[in-house]
């Protein structure tokens, strides 16, 4: 979470939903950190399905680079189509 300015979230699932629910403002933090949260369940799931059905293994740093080449297409994306949030969201993860 070091790219949001974040301390570590908890790893419990009930009390990873209260943390993001009781982010501070700005808005576009607490949507950041929502848009990771389901990139990382989305990339986890697929990595899961990977090694169950193929027997590949992707290691963890091409996984969090996935998650954020996607989070950064996903930005550009909203920024495209006119949306001000994307704009806003862009430099989480570009390393701007």
């Amino acid at each position: 979470m070091g790219r949001l300015g974040l301390s570590s979230p908890p790893t419990a699932w009930e009390l990873i939903i209260q943390w993001i629910q009781g982010l501070p403002p700005p808005l576009v933090l607490k949507t950041a950190v929502i848009q990771a949260w389901q990139g990382a369940i989305y990339l986890i799931w697929q990595e899961r399905n990977r090694r169950f059905h193929d027997g590949l293994t992707v290691p963890p740093t091409r996984i969090l680079n996935s998650l954020i080449a996607l989070l950064r297409i996903k930005a550009l994306a909203l920024t495209a189509s006119g949306r001000a949030l994307g704009d806003k969201l862009l430099p989480f993860w570009s390393g701007e």
